[in-house]
């Protein structure tokens, strides 16, 4: 009942979300909450389909080895997915590593954000990325997938919110940052910029290099909308 109850809120947040970034990017004329407004359009299509397929009926007839495989398809516990992640609570400095050494010691800036900030990444990965990959190419969901997440983790939870309820309707900053972000991603992807050989600090240089260059370009980028 109450697994239901939290759908049902969610999907008429997206909704809400949606009308709320469409009236803004009609009133304002700003490009940002009209692909934000597309990237909610979306995210809302992608997790229908995906809860559609998660909550359908198991056949009575499913063998003991098809139960066992579906099962093992579903999402992972919150729990059990950060644990996983994190490792023994009990040792700090192997989750400090997990948490900060090993996201920067990536031999790729994608694989960066594929080990950053494991809370974060259980709703990205099994919220935005799987349920658009299911219609998307994964260059296409990837990119979504760093939208919805500037937008619906960072910017909508905190200052955009209440800035949009004193009346004002600021850039979505963070998801802006993120956009450059998933851009630079997949730019690195394609370009194979892949530092496997490299010792450690090298690859943690390069990752922070790729930080720092997104960080100045969202910089850039909103000096130069109008305020």
């Amino acid at each position: 009942m109450y697994t239901a109850r939290i759908i049902q809120l969610t999907v008429h947040g997206l909704c809400g979300l949606i009308a709320l970034t469409g009236a803004l990017a009609v009133i304002y004329g700003t490009a940002a909450w009209l692909v934000a407004a597309l990237g909610l359009l979306g995210t809302l299509g992608s997790l229908l389909w995906h809860l559609r397929r998660e909550f359908a009926t198991v056949p009575r007839a499913a063998t003991t080895s098809e139960r066992r495989a579906l099962r093992r398809s579903r999402t992972p516990g919150f729990h059990k997915f950060l644990m996983r992640q994190l490792g023994d609570p009990h040792h700090p400095a192997r989750m400090l590593h997990t948490l900060f050494i090993r996201p920067l010691s990536a031999p790729t800036f994608s694989g960066f954000w594929q080990s950053w900030n494991p809370v974060y990444r259980y709703f990205t990965l099994f919220w935005f990325y799987r349920p658009l990959r299911r219609h998307l190419p994964r260059q296409a969901a990837v990119y979504l997938t760093f939208i919805a997440s500037g937008l619906l983790l960072h910017d909508l939870p905190f200052n955009l919110s209440a800035d949009i309820a004193r009346g004002q309707a600021p850039i979505p900053a963070v998801t802006l940052l993120f956009a450059i972000f998933g851009g630079m991603a997949l730019v690195s992807e394609v370009r194979q910029l892949n530092l496997a050989g490299q010792p450690t600090w090298v690859r943690i240089a390069a990752n922070l290099v790729w930080l720092g260059t997104g960080f100045e370009l969202q910089h850039l980028i909103l000096a130069l909308l109008p305020s």
